[in-house]
């Protein structure tokens, strides 16, 4: 029965974290975006990066998540998010989602730059 609860509580737990990072990439990651102060967008970047790790694991749908998050480090990532990126396995499926590593580095750099 715990392993029930336990599996339950996983499953709800990444849920909200799906919610939380798809609201992160709606506010951070589309122009007219609001300023966001260095250390808020470091803390959040690293917070996507441990999400990252966790949806890594064997789960349904993993690279689903793992592509909302690298598009949401597109409008608070920096040189360390960048890194990261780099030290992943590419997304090789589904089709749609192939590409997006570099999509996310590109968007990083050029914001960085500025």
């Amino acid at each position: 029965m715990s392993n029930i609860l336990r599996s339950c509580n996983v499953a709800k737990d990444e849920e909200i974290l799906i919610h939380a990072v798809n609201a992160i990439n709606l506010v951070a990651s589309f122009k007219q975006r609001p300023e966001i102060e260095a250390e808020i967008a470091r803390d959040t970047s690293f917070f996507i990066q441990e999400c990252i790790r966790d949806f890594e694991k064997d789960r349904p749908n993993k690279n689903d998540k793992i592509a909302l998050c690298l598009l949401s480090l597109r409008g608070i990532g920096n040189e360390a998010s960048m890194q990261f990126i780099k030290n992943l396995q590419p997304i090789k499926e589904p089709l749609h989602y192939v590409g997006t590593e570099k999509i996310a580095i590109k968007a990083i750099k050029q914001r960085v730059q500025k």
